[in-house]
């Protein structure tokens, strides 16, 4: 048995790990393995192999606030897609069986530490867990193992890839500030899906693997101690439980001396739902480490949202360090209202500016101004979408660079966000200390590469990719799943609530989201909730997304929408709903075809295929290619009327309707007024008659 023990100074975080056997020669520190992800953070005592007495010894003397055990990988670097976890030697029989007394001296060796986290790293240590549970009860009924447990699922022999690349992950984040140990399994679940989930050839695109991960076990609701006193219910029962990831329900709740803040914020602060964070649109480019096909759907859907809750994670911490009230608001500013610029630092040292808008005595308050710019800040990450190639274009090529990871391969990606999203994450990529992106695989964000990202990084992470597109060719041949199939009307008749929650459905089941429907959705536009339902109401009666510039979002959609006012200042509408369309309703569009009016020309009877220039009547809704409109009193181009200059389009068709009854109605007044003036004549004659007969005179002959 090896001892080696590591205690910086001033750190609280305690681990106790137990190496049954070496990790994977692939490993960028074999001796200590993914534990050197804890750096300087934590005071790390490993033991090796050691005896159920050593181990007892050990724990009195540390005191650890955590405990790591791992089973150990024995075999060839060569031999690892085929390499699985050890069970422990230490608890397991040579058949890899349970045993009992050695698990409940193994229990007793823990007891009384109060752990926050035990990790079992080793194939079907559920088992364990939940032996250990029964050990802890037995030995003292206001015991338990460790208010969290990580452990492999029984029956199932977990991959060292596989485990080594979410054990990377998961110890990673728990160095970063303020991250709980649900929110570091959930991001890092997300980021061994990221680079370990593959697609099936295109013979069968519906073959997709996710790579396992292991279970994040604790007490069962109403099994404590103390409700087994009271209840009877035995207090042993363990729960996979499913955290979400980091979002903006995850920053701090604001405190302030004297205030009530138990109505809300806006109760308390009148129009702080006004502020907002003035974040022009941008696009995102990224550096992947990895191969081609990992540009598909579901892993920039993972990827997607890792790297929208690592955001989350650095935001709903940040500081703000200066504010600065400009002397001239932006022009989308509403009248009357101020700008402040807030220098803000976030936990990992990124330095930023940005600007925050709204009533002139709230942004004198710097702990409100804090408050709003986190949760503006929170709510906006969650916009990030990545963007697929369009159809027919192939994947993009693999990179390799010398001044990029260590020359490691890398590939491409793009994504739509707004400005300070992408200043933020270069400022994070030039933090040699910072390792979130690293975790995520990101090797460079724009120009920037990623300056703790090295060649050692993507030994791993290459070879798992490898590993999972293997296994997914050899999955090509399971069974597509079902279409979806939505449980609303006809969008016609489909009402808001039912639209919301068809929505909602599709995105958990299809993309994996995880959504509190009391708070979807997030995105804040004009001061208040973005209204979806008629933001994909409008596009889809105008011929879907795929009608693009053909659209016109700020003049015709954006007015029929809640977040819509008049006297509104804002700039780059168009952007921001086309950017919001993306994230939220593009896929659900896909799947609802129906939904979708018009896709051929009123004019020429054709399609896509005779043009793009779509744009719609404002009088019928019918579509037509701009092109095809020859009129001589055409005004414009189609560029003024698809870019949101509000400028009204009428077809032909209309035109015609609309000049006969301009017509019919002239030749109406006209006879009206033809009318008019011979009952006007008639009047004046049979005055003058009568003024005649009262003169004494003779009536005066009437005209015919």
């Amino acid at each position: 048995m090896e001892l080696e023990a590591e205690r910086p100074p001033g750190r609280q975080a305690r681990w106790l790990a137990i190496l049954g056997g070496p990790h994977p020669p692939l490993d960028q520190a074999p001796e200590l393995g993914p534990l050197a992800e804890l750096g300087d953070s934590a005071e790390v005592r490993v033991l090796r192999s050691p005896t159920l007495e050593e181990l007892a010894a050990a724990a009195k003397e540390f005191s650890p606030s955590a405990v790591y055990v791992y089973g150990g990988t024995p075999g060839r670097s060569e031999d690892m897609e085929r390499q699985t976890v050890a069970p422990l030697s230490l608890l397991h029989d040579y058949q890899g069986s349970v045993q009992e007394p050695a698990v409940d001296e193994f229990a007793s060796s823990l007891s009384g530490l109060r752990l926050d986290l035990l990790f079992l790293d080793f194939s079907g240590s559920t088992a364990v867990a939940s032996a250990l549970q029964r050990a802890a009860d037995a030995a003292s009924s206001a015991e338990v193992a460790a208010r969290h447990i990580l452990a492999w699922p029984a029956g199932r022999e977990a991959p060292a890839l596989a485990a080594l690349d979410f054990a990377h992950g998961f110890l990673g984040l728990l160095r970063l500030q303020g991250v709980s140990v649900p929110e570091a399994y959930a991001l890092a679940a997300h980021m061994a899906k990221a680079h370990g989930t593959m697609v099936g050839p295109a013979a069968n695109d519906a073959a997709v693997l996710e790579p396992p991960v292991p279970q994040l076990l604790a007490l069962a609701a109403g099994s404590t101690a103390a409700d087994a006193a009271a209840n009877g219910v035995h207090p042993t029962a363990l729960a996979v439980q499913q955290p979400p990831l980091p979002a903006t329900a995850s920053v701090p709740a604001l405190q302030l001396d004297g205030v009530d803040l138990s109505k809300g914020l806006t109760a308390a602060f009148p129009g702080y739902s006004d502020l907002r964070l003035l974040a022009p649109n941008a696009e995102l480019r990224l550096l992947q480490a990895g191969i081609s096909s990992m540009v598909n759907p579901q892993n920039l859907r993972f990827l997607g949202e890792a790297l929208r809750a690592l955001l989350t994670l650095e935001v709903r911490q940040l500081e703000v360090a200066q504010i600065a009230q400009l002397e001239r608001p932006p022009a989308q500013l509403p009248g009357g209202t101020a700008a402040v610029r807030c220098e803000i630092r976030t936990p990992s040292g990124a330095a930023a500016s940005v600007t925050l808008g709204g009533p002139a005595d709230l942004l004198k308050n710097k702990a409100l101004v804090q408050h709003a710019v986190r949760q503006a800040m929170a709510a906006d990450a969650q916009t990030l979408q990545f963007k697929l190639p369009p159809a027919g274009v192939p994947l993009p090529p693999t990179h390799m660079s010398p001044g990029v990871a260590s020359g490691a391969p890398v590939v491409e990606g793009l994504a739509v966000t707004s400005l300070w999203t992408v200043q933020l994450l270069k400022l994070l990529a030039q933090e040699p200390a910072y390792r979130g992106l690293v975790l995520l695989g990101v090797a460079a964000v724009g120009t920037s590469p990623v300056a703790a990202f090295s060649a050692v990084n993507q030994a791993p992470l290459q070879q798992q990719q490898s590993v999972a597109q293997q296994q997914a060719a050899e999955a090509a041949a399971a069974p597509a799943p079902l279409p979806w199939k939505s449980s609303r009307p006809a969008l016609p008749q489909c009402s808001e609530d039912a639209f919301l929650s068809d929505l909602i459905a599709f995105l958990t089941e299809r993309q994996g989201r995880q959504i509190d429907p009391r708070t979807f959705p997030e995105a804040i536009l004009n001061g208040s909730k973005l209204d979806l339902f008629h933001l994909y109401k409008e596009v889809c009666s105008r011929g879907g997304y795929k009608v693009g510039n053909g659209i016109n979002w700020k003049g015709q959609v954006f007015p029929r929408m809640r977040n819509f006012t008049p006297n509104h200042r804002m700039t780059g509408v168009g952007n921001a709903l086309k950017r919001h369309y993306q994230v939220f309703l593009l896929d659900y569009e896909q799947v609802h075809p129906d939904d979708v009016t018009g896709d051929r020309c009123g004019i020429c009877g054709h399609g896509d295929e005779h043009g793009s220039d779509w744009i719609s009547c404002d009088d019928c809704d019918t579509w037509v290619h701009f092109s095809c409109d020859e009129r001589m009193a055409r005004a414009g181009t189609f560029k003024d009327y698809a870019k949101g200059k509000g400028r009204s389009y009428t077809c032909p068709r209309c035109s015609e309707v609309r000049q006969q009854r301009a017509m019919q109605d002239q030749a109406a007044q006209v006879q009206q007024r033809a009318m008019q003036d011979q009952a006007a004549q008639v009047l004046a004659q049979v005055l003058a008659a009568a003024q005649q007969a009262a003169d004494g005179g003779g009536p005066a002959p009437m005209q015919e």
